[in-house]
C-alpha cells in the first residue's frame, strides 16, 4: 500500500518490472495495470536473460559500445557498478564466475561490444572469463554467423578489491574521483543499496 501511494505521489505513467512472475507476482502486475499504468516487463528465462532484456531497452537511447559486467551469483558488485553504468549510460550484464552464460554471450556477440568493464577481482569473475572477453569466443563451434562470434573487446577494464566493500570504493573512486559526497548502504543485504542507487 505504501508503494502504491508513492507511485501515485510521483505521478508515474510507466512502470518497469524486472523479473518474471516468480519475482513480481501476476496479481501485483494486474493491480498496477488495472490502475492505468503502462507496464514494461523484463521477464527473461533467468537472471542473465533478464539483464540482457534490460540492456536491450537501455541501448535504444544509451551507449551501444560499452557494457559493465558483474557477477550474477552474488549481488554487491552489480549494485556497486550502478554508478559507473549510469555515468557511461551503459547496461550491466551478468556472468558466472567461471563461465559466461549463453544469454550474456549472445549479447556481446550480437552487439559487438568494444569496452567491457568488469566488477570485482578473480574471486568474483575468473581470469578465464576475462580472457574470453578479451580474446573472443564462438557460441557454437563451427558456426560462422556474425551473431555467433565475438572477436573480443578492444578494452577490458577491471575494478575490484579484496572484498565487496573495497570493490565498491574502487568503483566509486574510478567513476567520480572528485566527489565529496557519498551514499552509504549495508553490504549485507541488497534492498537498501538497490533503492539508494536512485538517490545516488
Amino acid at each position: 500500500e505504501k508503494t502504491l501511494r508513492e507511485i501515485e505521489r510521483l505521478g508515474v505513467k510507466k512502470i518497469y518490472i524486472s523479473g518474471g512472475y516468480e519475482a513480481v507476482s501476476k496479481k501485483v502486475v494486474d493491480q498496477l495495470r488495472d490502475r492505468g499504468y503502462e507496464i514494461y516487463r523484463f521477464d527473461g528465462e533467468n537472471r542473465y536473460d533478464t539483464a540482457r532484456k534490460i540492456a536491450i531497452k537501455m541501448r535504444e537511447k544509451g551507449n551501444t559500445k560499452v557494457v559493465e559486467l558483474a557477477s550474477g551469483e552474488n549481488y554487491p558488485d552489480a549494485l556497486s557498478m550502478t554508478s559507473m553504468a549510469v555515468k557511461d549510460n551503459a547496461p550491466i550484464l551478468l556472468t558466472k564466475k567461471d563461465s559466461i552464460p549463453m544469454y550474456t554471450k549472445k549479447a556481446l556477440a550480437e552487439w559487438d561490444i568494444e569496452t567491457v568493464k568488469i566488477a570485482g577481482l578473480n574471486e568474483a569473475i575468473s581470469k578465464e572469463v576475462e580472457k574470453q572477453i578479451d580474446k573472443g569466443f564462438s557460441i557454437v563451434k563451427g558456426n560462422k554467423e556474425d551473431s555467433n562470434i565475438y572477436d573480443g573487446a578492444l578494452s577490458v577494464l577491471r575494478y575490484g578489491g579484496a572484498n565487496r566493500y573495497e570493490t565498491s570504493t574502487v568503483i566509486a573512486a574510478a567513476t567520480y574521483p572528485e566527489s565529496r559526497t557519498g551514499v552509504y548502504a549495508t553490504g549485507e543485504n541488497f534492498p537498501d543499496a538497490l533503492v539508494a542507487g536512485n538517490y545516488a
